[in-house]
């Protein structure tokens, strides 16, 4: 039927020359159809009767070539717009009377009116000089005629107000009525056996997705190939307009173009499928996006906005089949399955796609070849298919296989698994009641270490209760400061941290320590400290915090025999000297810093670099200095161990840092001791949040 649907004309056909055709030596029976091709007269802005030229000589434009849109002529350099009308003339010299002849008519942009020997014998639309006499017409037609011997007279009136483009895209095509029929016939057969080919190809791709979802490439290439049946009725011979007469001539022309802007995308959707994922996105970017915008363009607007698109999208579109072509060529480089056949497809779809760009714009005289090649392209696209389902069914046909001779031996492995599987249950038996016996051991090992959890945790809470009975009562601190706040968080039951208060008469001795370790070690090196210190304060009477310190230092190595063992146990600490007469302030440190507010200035105190005890303190002569001040006006005095400074956060996984601790004491200065401890206390738990407590935390403070 394709081979069929081609009319074959004559090569030797006579010109048409100056606006005259010689047939006087043809024979339609014999030689065929003539298309009536070539060098019409051409009278622009005139809509010439044809009595017209029988009463005085019109003003001949030019001679111009049809078919083609006569925006595109250039008569002695003069051009014209699409917007317009004009008559073509054309004389037929003939040497018998033909009687039964008809021509063949196609699209004529965009209303026309044709006579032959003053006869009008076919008209599409009214012809009118203005658009508002003026109506389009899109319909294919046979108009039969008759011409007399020798001379014979053909006048074409053309006016165009609407599209992008003016005149004829097709020949007009001259023969007896049967043979014009036949051709007509023939068109219109291959327009309807295409369309029937792509509907069907649509629906079995449609099928094809819904028996896999997984494969959405058969989805999109059923949406391309209906979008393409639907085409092949608006294109042609416009079958479209006979099953819809009353369609008008602006929605006959949206379903020419959307169908043609739609198509793209689905397409370019079913190549996404095969293309690398970077690739896709070009596609989208070249195709799809472009595409759809295209069409919302063609719904909302006439044809003579987006008609002006047509060219631009198929430059666009031309540059994308480019690209794809380039992926595939790329995936038959890489051996990838199925993509030779998918080359060859390609190639030809993009072929007659460059074959129907250049003869819509009048580059060539062929005929449209899309839906041979986009039938040819489906083909092959069927074949890749089937090929993939036959190597599915042959994957299924060797796993069939595999699996009848796995069920062969089935059996015996049943049975052997199953000896296997006894012969392990035994052993899981045994194995459990063994576990059982242990577990009841265990259970008596657990009762016993909780019993003595419970009597460890007894005698610790009891230590708690000795170690805070040692610590200084409340009413000796409110006698010795004006105000103070101490806060206190071990971090065990009992604490390596400790405070000491001593007061005779008008001297004050305060102590903060920090005793190596933390928890039941460090509650044990806290009694020791808080024994050496009762003994060199209160019954040797020295007050001085250098000396304390020293006589401290040397007590502690002796006790611990550390000048000649390696025992390194010790405390870091702070001690502060007050006498309420002289007005004196002394501070010593081992170890440790202070920090205090005097007049409004805030001042860090540095201690000695050396611990009380240990064995660096042991092999050296450690020296401790005092930090003398004057109370001349309210002194706010902070002494405190590495507890609160060394706590990590939470959030940040960073220490609280002694220049955190230093400016957030700075913030507080001027609020009562009571609140200080409340907002210290507060971002202490803040910082830490979830995280544990690292070490025990002390910081006392005091205002003088």
């Amino acid at each position: 039927m394709l081979i069929f649907s081609i009319q074959t004309f004559a090569k030797d056909a006579p010109e048409i020359k100056n606006g005259k055709l010689n047939l006087r030596g043809w024979s339609f029976e014999k030689d065929g159809i003539i298309k009536l091709s070539g060098e019409w007269e051409f009278y622009w802005n005139q809509l010439l009767q044809p009595d017209t030229f029988y009463q005085s000589e019109p003003d001949l434009t030019g001679y111009c070539y049809l078919p083609r849109y006569w925006n595109y002529y250039d008569i002695d350099g003069k051009t014209f717009p699409a917007m317009g009308f004009a008559t073509y003339k054309l004389n037929i010299a003939m040497p018998v009377k033909g009687k039964d002849l008809a021509v063949h008519i196609k699209e004529i942009f965009c209303s026309y009116r044709l006579y032959v020997n003053g006869k009008l014998i076919a008209a599409n639309g009214v012809v009118a000089k203005n658009k508002e006499d003026y109506t389009p017409e899109y319909r294919s037609q046979i108009a039969p005629l008759k011409l007399d011997k020798f001379a014979n007279e053909i006048i074409l009136q053309v006016a165009n107000f609407s599209h992008i483009r003016g005149g004829l895209l097709n020949e007009i095509e001259l023969g007896t009525h049967p043979q014009i029929s036949r051709v007509r016939s023939n068109n219109l057969a291959l327009d309807l056996f295409m369309f029937g080919a792509f509907f069907i190809f649509a629906l079995y791709h449609f099928g094809l997705f819904f028996l896999q979802r997984k494969d959405k490439s058969m989805f999109f290439f059923g949406i391309y190939a209906l979008i393409i049946a639907i085409r092949t009725l608006a294109i042609g011979e416009q079958y479209l307009t006979e099953l819809f007469p009353g369609m008008s001539w602006e929605l006959n022309y949206k379903f020419d173009f959307l169908t043609m802007f739609l198509a793209s995308p689905a397409l370019a959707a079913f190549y996404m499928s095969f293309l690398p994922e970077k690739g896709a996105r070009w596609v989208k970017v070249l195709f799809i996006y472009p595409s759809i915008l295209i069409s919302l363009i063609t719904i909302f607007t006439p044809v003579r906005i987006y008609g002006n698109v047509e060219a631009p999208y198929q430059i666009m579109m031309m540059l994308a089949m480019l690209y794809v072509l380039y992926v595939i060529i790329m995936g038959v480089i890489k051996k990838i399955p199925g993509s030779k056949i998918l080359l060859v497809g390609t190639l030809l779809f993009f072929a007659t796609v460059t074959n129907d760009i250049l003869y819509y714009q009048a580059v060539i005289r062929t005929q449209e070849l899309l839906p041979f090649g986009m039938l040819i392209f489906i083909f092959m696209q069927a074949y890749v298919i089937s090929a993939r389902f036959a190597k599915t069914f042959r994957n299924n046909e060797e796993l069939t296989f595999e699996l009848n001779e796995h069920n062969k031996n089935l059996e015996k492995l049943v049975e052997k698994r199953t000896q296997e599987i006894f012969q392990q249950k035994e052993e899981i038996q045994a194995q459990s009641e063994q576990l059982e016996k242990n577990y009841q051991k265990l259970a008596l090992i657990n009762n016993e270490l909780e019993v003595k959890n419970v009597l460890i945790t007894d005698s610790i809470t009891y230590a708690k209760d000795i170690q805070t009975a040692l610590l200084p009562p409340e009413k000796l601190l409110n006698k010795c400061f004006k105000e103070h706040f101490k806060i206190f968080f071990p971090r065990d039951i009992v604490s390596g941290d400790f405070y000491w208060c001593h007061k005779s008469a008008h001297q004050t001795v305060l102590a903060v320590f920090d005793c190596t370790g933390h928890g039941v070690p460090g509650a044990f090196m806290s009694m020791i400290g808080n024994t050496l210190l009762n003994n060199i304060v209160k019954e040797k009477k020295e007050y001085d915090p250098a000396a304390i310190l020293h006589k401290l230092n040397c007590e502690v190595i002796n006790v611990f025999s550390q000048s000649d063992s390696m025992q390194d146990d010790g405390m870091d600490m702070s001690i502060c000297y007050i006498n309420d007469e002289t007005k004196e302030i002394k501070i010593g440190m081992a170890n440790h810093h202070a920090v205090i507010f005097n007049k409004g200035e805030a001042q860090i105190l540095e201690g000695s670099i050396f611990s009380i005890g240990g064995t660096i303190s042991a092999l050296r002569d450690v020296v401790y200095t005092n930090h003398v001040l004057k109370i001349e006006d309210e002194i706010s005095l902070y002494m405190f161990s590495d507890g609160f400074i060394d706590q990590v956060s939470d959030k940040k996984d960073s220490k609280f840092g002694m220049t955190r601790f230093y400016e957030m004491l700075k913030s507080v200065q001027g609020k009562p001791m009571a609140e200080q401890s409340q907002i210290l206390s507060e971002s202490f738990y803040s910082w830490k949040g979830s995280k544990k407590q690292i070490d025990d935390v002390l910081v006392f403070g005091v205002k003088m």
